[in-house]
């Protein structure tokens, strides 16, 4: 696990991820970087890994010698972690501005697939791809397991493309474009 452990830290180091990161703070609201723990723990399942988000950590599940690619991940979960971190009423606020335009997200198995999700996915995956790695991820692709959040984080992506400026959090074309692929 110490070379998966190396490889993230320094990707998570490099300046262009660095300044990512700083963007998705702004995006969330997140004035100061919390801190955020990285851990890898011995995982005895050689055909999967797994990563838990709990509190102030994120756990990542991972047998020996399996080589996976880590960094967006974690990226996913702490936008899920900054998100977290909101005021209460900024959440609530959101949430059921969008529920006014999408309110078949209520009747979703696990509403967060509705906007938490494809925000994270949009940021943790598509943005992090494109504007660190220099690569594009196929819209034709599976972005998440999800359906539901997958088509939206992609109907986010095609609203705002990551070679262009990132939307504002809140009541917004943001929510319009989520909404777009209510069913």
């Amino acid at each position: 696990l110490t070379q998966q452990q190396e490889a993230l830290t320094r990707e998570l180091a490099a300046p262009e991820t660095v300044a990512f990161v700083a963007r998705m703070r702004t995006f969330y609201g997140a004035e100061a970087a919390p801190v955020f723990q990285v851990r890898f723990v011995w995982w005895p399942y050689a055909n999967r890994t797994q990563a838990k988000l709990r509190g102030g950590s994120i756990v990542l599940f991972s047998p020996p010698g399996v080589e996976d690619d880590w960094a967006p991940i974690v990226l996913h979960e702490y936008a899920h972690f900054l998100s977290a971190g909101q005021p209460a009423s900024g959440r609530e606020a959101l949430a059921a501005a969008f529920a006014r335009l999408c309110p078949a997200a209520l009747a979703l198995p696990n509403p967060l697939n509705a906007l938490e999700e494809p925000l994270a996915i949009y940021w943790g995956q598509y943005r992090f791809e494109r504007e660190v790695r220099g690569k594009t991820l196929s819209s034709q692709s599976s972005w998440y397991v999800q359906p539901h959040a997958d088509r939206a984080a992609k109907a986010i992506a095609a609203a705002f493309p990551a070679d262009q400026p990132a939307p504002a959090l809140g009541e917004s074309p943001l929510l319009q474009a989520a909404a777009s692929v209510c069913e």
